[in-house]
């Protein structure tokens, strides 16, 4: 008998004997076991997976006359008829070849004949991606609305070429690529088989390059047996796959590392010299790196590889517009092989520039020391002035007019480091108040929430918590419940910014004012009663000269309501006697 090819004398017969595909051959079986076969089947998937394999395994099984539980017993005459590709029920298409409408309409009219060996007409269409739009179009019908004896089953390496219409109407069955150890397993029972020793690395070499087809593995192991028969060793694998041996891709990663550009140039001319890819020496580089990157094993150079895995990948893909891949190679040895010297020269630059940036940091605290003890000794003095001019002044006058500014102010030991410090300008205040209105503290608190969230996150939680208790044309007064988040508000930069916003989104101009919540209180009930004491003052004067009228009487507690809110202001009747 003739020679046949390793991938076809150890071709699975049934769904056990399939590797790498354990869920879709589990589903299979049992769908032949239950007698729910559908008809129609899509197998997707990379090449060498078993989707050929898997078609005739399920055309066997569907027709076998002893099945057990739901693979074919590969015993009976229609199991060795399709075992043996003589079968006239089951019928292999390639559709790379057989692609136009005229084959496919050929299909269409013999479908409708019943089987005649088996129960089951099977259709395997392989490469059906290859078809065009009119044999799809044709297929279309009997694919949909099959005789009950017929079974399509369509296999293809790219699925999404496929339309939609074809998908819809199949069972999808997506197969995978097979594992490393899985195909080393599985090479190591052949060879075992047929009494051959063979290298460990040399099999794991085979493995890697078929990427995931046993079929590929089973084709390179065989070529690399023709060297020799009786024995697999590593130079044999390294020849038939057209790899490099591991250990001069180390050495060729180690003359990077150590900056030795020459050295590395030679060991890339040796390797394409003895005919090796460039495409597959760059593969090879990759990979390695992989493997010490995932074992590791160079912690000490992770960053020296991540930049060589950057430096080899657009090699890689300038690699394919290119007749000259040789050119891109030596460009690319030689920057990685440049970049432990840049990496020292950098690292001498750093020292210098941390030590230049260290010092200026030093020089701006300085700096702000100077400058933070300058505005601590004015604030001295101007506390010095005011517990003079206290000490001056007659107890009433100290009571209304210094005490209002002082009162409230934070120790200078405890004022924060970037804040200014805490008091009441009573007199900000009160201008404020002597023109305030109501309708603009309506429109300022309707829009206030509005306004604090289109600030940054840092101006944000300063005023997340404040409230507009004042408002006039020129400014408003903004209450807080700590001391802490008014002296943040204060600052230069949340007035810009909320000036910004006010001008933008509410054509406002106004400042404003912090205030805690106390001293708000204290200073409200303070004004009115002021107000309330001026008004009298000026009654009693026009009731001297003759000139009150009832219209000149004035309502302070309608006025408070107008200023403040109806919320806000609490109204008492004075009783007898009080």
């Amino acid at each position: 008998m003739a020679y046949q090819a390793l991938y076809r004398v150890w071709r699975p017969q049934s769904f056990k004997e399939v590797i790498g595909q354990e869920a879709i051959t589990k589903t299979l079986s049992h769908a032949i076991a239950s007698g729910k076969i559908s008809h129609a089947y899509l197998f997707t998937g990379p090449r060498g997976t078993g989707k050929t394999s898997v078609a005739k395994i399920f055309a066997k099984a569907v027709n076998c006359q002893n099945p057990v539980e739901g693979n074919p017993c590969g015993e009976c005459a229609v199991c060795q008829a399709v075992q043996e590709n003589r079968m006239n029920d089951v019928i292999e298409i390639d559709a790379a070849s057989n692609n136009g409408v005229d084959e496919i309409r050929d299909i269409r009219d013999k479908v409708r004949y019943a089987p005649t060996e088996g129960r089951y007409k099977v259709y395997i269409v392989d490469e059906v991606h290859m078809l065009s739009i009119g044999a799809f179009n044709a297929l279309l019908k009997t694919l949909e609305e099959p005789p009950s004896h017929v079974i399509f089953i369509l296999a293809t390496t790219e699925p999404h070429k496929v339309p939609a219409t074809i998908l819809s109407r199949v069972q999808r069955f997506d197969f995978k690529r097979i594992d490393v150890a899985t195909m080393i397993e599985r090479m190591q029972v052949i060879l075992d088989q047929k009494s051959i020793s063979y290298d460990g690395e040399a099999l794991k070499t085979i493995a890697r390059v078929a990427n995931g087809g046993m079929r590929d593995a089973l084709s390179l192991l065989d070529q690399a047996l023709a060297y020799d028969s009786s024995t697999l060793s590593m130079e044999n694998a390294l020849v038939a796959t057209g790899a490099i041996d591991q250990n001069i891709i180390g050495d060729y990663v180690k003359a990077l590392s150590d900056g030795k550009v020459q050295e590395a140039l030679d060991i890339i001319h040796r390797c394409l010299s003895d005919g090796k890819e460039a495409g597959r020496l760059i593969e090879s580089v990759l990979a390695y790196i992989r493997d010490v990157l995932i074992e590791e094993e160079a912690s000490d150079q992770e960053n020296f590889l991540y930049t060589l895995v950057d430096l080899l990948t657009q090699a890689q893909g300038l690699l394919k517009f290119s007749q000259h891949p040789q050119i891109y190679l030596d460009v690319m040895t030689v920057k990685a092989g440049h970049l432990p010297k840049q990496k020292q020269t950098s690292a001498n630059t750093c020292d210098d520039g941390a030590w230049r940036l260290e010092m200026e940091s030093l020089k701006d605290q300085v700096a702000h020391l100077q400058a933070k003890i300058s505005q601590l000794e004015s604030q001295c003095q101007l506390q010095g002035q005011g517990e003079s001019l206290v000490a001056n002044a007659s107890p009433g006058q100290a009571g209304q007019r210094i005490g209002p500014i002082l009162q409230g102010q934070t120790p200078i030991s405890e004022q924060g480091a970037d804040e200014e410090a805490y008091r009441v300008d009573t007199g900000a205040v009160y201008r404020i108040l002597n023109q305030a209105t109501r309708p603009i503290l309506t429109r300022l608190q309707e829009n206030w929430q509005d306004l604090v969230g289109l600030l940054a996150h840092v101006e944000r939680s300063a005023l997340k918590n404040s409230e507009v208790v004042a408002a006039g044309e020129n400014g408003f007064v903004l209450s807080f419940p700590y001391e802490l988040l008014a002296r943040k508000a204060n600052q230069s930069s949340v007035h810009a910014a909320i000036q910004r916003y006010l001008t933008q989104q509410l054509q406002y101009e106004g400042d404003y004012v912090c205030i805690l919540e106390e001293d708000w209180q204290r200073l409200r009930s303070q004004y009115i009663l002021e107000r309330r004491q001026q008004k009298k003052a000026e009654t009693v004067t026009r009731a001297t000269i003759g000139q009150e009228t009832e219209e000149e009487q004035v309502d302070l507690a309608q006025e408070a309501i107008d200023l403040f809110g109806a919320d806000r202001v609490i109204v008492e009747e004075k009783r007898n006697g009080e």
